[in-house]
């Protein structure tokens, strides 16, 4: 049996997943000091931006439910329309 670290596919994944993980922690720190620094960003839109780094895991999420419970997307997105259509004004 080989090391793990003498595979060669091994060591691709790992490395791709390691530069990914850095990625997203340099963009997690970077994103919101460069919007104070350089755009002057106010507390709400701090907020904003951290509500919209959120929403592509929730999108799919969403997309992913009537998957799981063995609905039709289509009345998974009827729902979503109509929650929206009475809370919007």
């Amino acid at each position: 049996m080989t090391p793990l670290f003498e595979n060669r596919d091994f060591v691709r994944l790992f490395s791709a997943a390691l530069l990914s993980n850095y990625g997203s922690m340099v963009r997690g720190v970077a994103l919101p000091w460069l919007a104070v620094l350089v755009l002057d960003a106010e507390p709400r839109h701090m907020a904003l931006l951290g509500a919209a780094a959120l929403l592509p895991g929730f999108a799919l999420g969403l997309l992913a439910a009537p998957f799981r419970w063995g609905l039709e997307l289509s009345s998974c997105f009827r729902l979503c329309c109509g929650l929206l259509r009475r809370r919007l004004p």
